[in-house]
């Protein structure tokens, strides 16, 4: 009988993305549903900003503060990470459905699979 060494579960959410992408005790699923999540909250972090730069505008003539923008800064990035890490807009639960098609038809090396084995 050979016995597996133990290896601790380890959370995708977690790690940075260079450092999970190499680790072999995530499995693609979890790889691929964290990337989306990200690539989801970096989008809403994106469409937040350029909400709040109307009102950011207005505000200029009472003085320009740098903390106050790093706070707002903050609070963006918070909120966008909250967002996607719920329901989000959808975005990212799209993209891991996509992405995962392409993880199932495409060998390791990215090379395509000609014919998809039955399941």
């Amino acid at each position: 009988m050979q016995i597996q060494p133990f290896q601790p579960k380890v959370k995708a959410a977690e790690m940075p993305l260079d450092q999970m992408s190499k680790d072999q005790r995530v499995a693609t699923k979890e790889k691929v549903g964290e990337l989306s999540r990200q690539f989801e909250s970096m989008l809403l972090r994106q469409i937040l900003t350029e909400a709040q730069k109307t009102k950011l505008d207005a505000k200029k003539g009472e003085g320009d503060k740098t903390s106050s923008s790093v706070y707002q800064d903050m609070v963006t990035e918070q909120l966008a990470d909250g967002m996607s890490q719920g329901d989000g807009i959808g975005l990212g639960k799209s993209l891991q459905v996509q992405l995962s098609r392409e993880v199932k038809t495409t060998k390791p090396g990215g090379v395509p699979v000609t014919a998809l084995p039955a399941n």
